[in-house]
């Protein structure tokens, strides 16, 4: 992602509470973070920004994907979640995506009992908003899960 965000002079900041942990599979939730970011870039200004924050509010994890970038009209966020949707369906001609990148976001997070929404102006740029309920302290042993059933398993975030 640093490499996407240095060819359009994207500057990317994050800000991640350590020792934060959540029961669910660490490479879907990793997915959906990357997704994203890789959004924010994309659709972000040239020497814009990306803001990248997770923390602790109360019982859950607050994830937070914000950028100054080009914004969603108000009348497509409705729609943003919905498999295949696209606000520019011109895109995929030239390379561009199928529409199913927030749609797997929104599964990632229903499937570990989260929520996702997002805020956007037109022009301005937007912020995705995700919670996901915190596990208090990884179970003793292994952190990183059992291949066989990762959903079940503590991740660092």
């Amino acid at each position: 992602l640093e490499i996407q965000a240095g060819q359009r002079n994207i500057r990317l900041i994050n800000y991640i509470d350590k020792n934060l942990y959540v029961y669910g599979d660490q490479s879907t939730l990793t997915r959906m973070v990357i997704n994203l970011v890789s959004n924010a870039i994309k659709y972000g200004t040239e020497g814009g920004w990306v803001k990248v924050s997770i923390t602790r509010k109360g019982d859950d994890i607050l994830g937070m994907v914000s950028d100054n970038g080009i914004g969603i009209d108000s009348e497509n966020i409705p729609k943003i979640f919905d498999r295949f949707y696209q606000v520019n369906p011109a895109r995929t001609e030239d390379g561009g995506s199928m529409g199913l990148g927030l749609s797997m976001v929104k599964w990632i997070t229903d499937a570990h009992k989260g929520t996702i929404e997002v805020e956007s102006k037109k022009g301005e740029g937007t912020v995705f908003k995700f919670t996901l309920p915190i596990c208090v302290e990884p179970p003793a042993g292994n952190a990183e899960g059992d291949p066989e059933n990762d959903m079940g398993n503590s991740t660092e975030v």
